[in-house]
C-alpha cells in the first residue's frame, strides 16, 4: 500500500522512520534516551560505576545545572528536528505556491460567486494575446458559465469555449464546502 502518491515505493524502515522524524518530540525521547543511555555504558565499562551518585550530588548541589545537564540530550534533537519540518513544511508550500505558475494550463479559480479568485501566467498571457482585458478575466471562460457551474449539481464539469478561432476545453471541478470552483483549461490544436 502506497502512503503518498508523490514518494517512491518505500520499505516499512523508510516509512518508520519519516513517522519518526515528523514528530520532533519522539525523536528528542528517543535520542535523548540513547546519549543518556551511552553515556551511562561508557561510565560503566570505562570510568567509575559514579555516575548516578555524582549526578544525585550535582542535583542536590546545583539542581539548574543538572537539569539542564539532563534536558540538553532532550532539547537539541527536538530543536534540530522541528526546524527541519518547519523548513521542509515552508519548502513544499512554495513547491505548491509555484505550481500553478508553472501550469503551462490555463489555471482559474473562482469564488462562490463565479468570480475570478486567481489566474496563473497562462491565462494573462491568453488574455493579452486575445486582446481581452485583465480587469476582466472571466471573459476567457464561456458567456454562460456561471449558470452551467452553478446550476449543476455535479461537481466535475467539462466546458467548451472558442476565442480568435482557438478552441479552448476547460474541465472546471467544484471544491466540497468553499463552494468555489477550480478551472483548468486547455487550447486545442485541430
Amino acid at each position: 500500500m502506497k502512503i503518498d502518491p508523490l514518494l517512491p515505493d518505500q520499505s516499512r524502515g523508510e516509512r518508520y522512520l519519516r513517522q519518526l522524524f515528523n514528530r520532533p518530540w519522539l525523536v528528542a525521547l528517543v535520542v535523548g534516551s540513547a546519549i543518556h543511555g551511552l553515556i551511562t555504558l561508557d561510565l560503566w565499562w570505562f570510568g567509575s560505576a559514579e555516575y548516578l551518585p555524582i549526578h544525585w550530588q550535582l542535583l542536590i548541589d546545583n539542581p539548574v545545572c543538572a537539569v539542564i545537564q539532563l534536558l540538553i540530550p532532550y532539547f537539541v534533537p527536538w530543536v534540530i528536528t522541528s526546524m527541519a519540518n518547519r523548513l521542509n513544511c515552508k519548502s513544499r508550500d512554495c513547491l505548491m505556491a509555484a505550481f500553478p505558475e508553472a501550469n503551462p494550463d490555463l489555471v482559474i479559480k473562482l469564488d462562490s460567486d463565479g468570480a475570478p479568485r486567481y489566474i496563473n501566467r497562462a491565462v494573462i498571457q491568453r488574455l493579452y494575446e486575445a486582446g481581452l482585458s485583465l480587469e476582466h478575466p472571466e471573459e476567457i471562460l464561456p458567456h454562460d458559465y456561471r449558470q452551467r457551474l452553478f446550476g449543476n449539481a455535479e461537481t466535475t464539469l467539462r466546458l467548451w469555449h472558442e476565442i480568435q478561432g482557438q478552441h479552448i476545453e476547460y474541465l472546471a471541478r467544484r471544491e466540497p464546502g468553499s463552494g468555489g470552483v477550480f478551472i483548468s483549461g486547455r487550447i486545442q490544436t485541430v
